[in-house]
């Protein structure tokens, strides 16, 4: 049975982090690494990046010039770095539920 949620909607906006799964650790692996190497203090950028594009906590940090390599860097970063996400309680479920809503819609 669908979730009431994904019923009582035509369509659903979920952020990722937080809400489905939990990155903090690639997430502060991924920060701390850029703060390093920009000699920042890694609690600073992390405190700025929470919640914000990752191409904005660059722009705040380092010149406009190295700023399309940073970004790509934090951008393959998050990517390629899975290390200890894990799924969010009730995520999985609500998930397969709407696959199923979905397909009785088609």
């Amino acid at each position: 049975m669908p979730h009431p949620l994904l019923t009582a909607s035509d369509a659903l906006l979920i952020d990722l982090d937080g809400t489905l799964v939990d990155s903090t650790g690639p997430v502060t692996r991924t920060w701390s690494a850029f703060a390093d190497r920009h000699r920042l203090d890694p609690y600073d950028v992390l405190g700025y990046a929470q919640g914000r594009p990752s191409r904005e906590t660059v722009a705040a940090f380092v010149a406009r010039d190295q700023r399309a390599e940073e970004a790509a860097a934090i951008e393959h970063a998050e990517i390629h770095d899975t290390d200890g996400v894990t799924a969010l309680p009730g995520a999985h479920a609500i998930l397969r539920s709407g696959r199923r809503l979905a397909s009785k819609r088609r």
